[in-house]
């Protein structure tokens, strides 16, 4: 529980936040030097991850789409196509090995094992994405302005408070939408990034109110492993897709196994989501209670 003393106006949350997105900031450049010295997939990963939560920062910080530099953008854009070819490696390294004539074998046709012609393109475009966010790194360390204390715009561009709490009904709307039986892999999509941003926002307020909290951000991490599982299977499919279409020439049977495989296991993780929000989020007096509880512990005229 929340005692007296941490509560009310000893709370300025948008100053918290800058403080905060300053601690990033520096974890941020850590991870940038690593994923630049090697971008293996644990470095690429991290990248993103403090990418994100830096961005998050700021956001709760400063408001609007400050915080999402051009360099920022480009660096997470680049980093996702790594990330994607990491991703699918790593699950198609177990899928059976099926054969399909390569684009480049002899004349005479020779079969090449199917999975070793996805897993040679998929490796190769993913060192030309990591050699992209490499180069990008680079410019980035060179250029690099020395940090700016973000704390110093904070009195002058609003409440903290309120911007969460504007994120968590953005939320819930777009919740209720992707959880539609008719709802597009785009919504579902913009969903999840939402819950994301939302999830980081609420730990960087965690320690103010661990035991609330905490479980608000456990049912968001939940519903971003679910939905994350799908959008990897619909990701997968395309890359094996695009692949397939280049290096296939008369037998792409073993493409369109693995993509009805991925199509099913996708369409079981939305339907996993769609049927836990139905039961514990959607109920109107579930979602009014999450509501209520966020706007006591972040009310605009509570906090800076």
């Amino acid at each position: 529980m929340t005692n007296a003393n941490q509560r009310g106006s000893v709370h300025n949350f948008t100053a918290h936040a800058a403080e905060q997105a300053c601690r990033l900031s520096h974890l941020l450049h850590d991870k940038i030097e690593s994923a630049g010295q090697q971008a293996d997939a644990d470095a690429v990963h991290q990248l993103r991850i403090s990418l994100r939560r830096y961005t998050q920062a700021t956001r709760m910080a400063i408001g609007g789409n400050r915080a999402a530099s051009s360099c920022w953008e480009e660096m997470l854009a680049c980093s996702g196509k790594v990330r994607d070819r990491d991703i699918a490696i790593a699950r198609l390294q177990s899928a059976p090995h099926r054969s399909v004539h390569h684009a480049d074998a002899d004349h005479a046709g020779a079969p090449v094992p199917w999975m070793e012609v996805l897993m040679e393109v998929l490796a190769a475009q993913r060192e030309f994405f990591a050699g992209q966010l490499r180069t990008q790194i680079g410019t980035f360390l060179v250029n690099q302005e020395p940090a700016e204390t973000i704390s110093r715009v904070c009195d002058a561009q609003g409440n903290a408070g309120a911007r969460l709490l504007t994120l968590a009904d953005n939320y819930l709307r777009r919740g209720n939408e992707a959880a539609l039986q008719g709802s597009t892999a785009r919504q579902l999509h913009r969903f999840r990034l939402v819950a994301k941003r939302l999830r980081y926002s609420l730990e960087l307020f965690q320690t103010f109110y661990p035991r609330c909290l905490s479980e608000m951000i456990a049912e968001l991490r939940g519903i971003q492993a679910c939905l994350g599982h799908a959008n990897d299977c619909r990701m997968i499919r395309h890359l094996v897709r695009d692949i397939s279409l280049r290096n296939s020439r008369d037998d792409d049977a073993p493409s369109h196994a693995l993509a009805k495989h991925l199509k099913r296991e996708q369409k079981h993780r939305i339907q996993q989501f769609r049927a836990h929000w139905k039961e514990t989020i959607r109920p109107t007096r579930q979602q009014r209670a999450w509501l209520e509880t966020l706007n006591r512990l972040f009310e605009p005229g509570r906090n800076g």
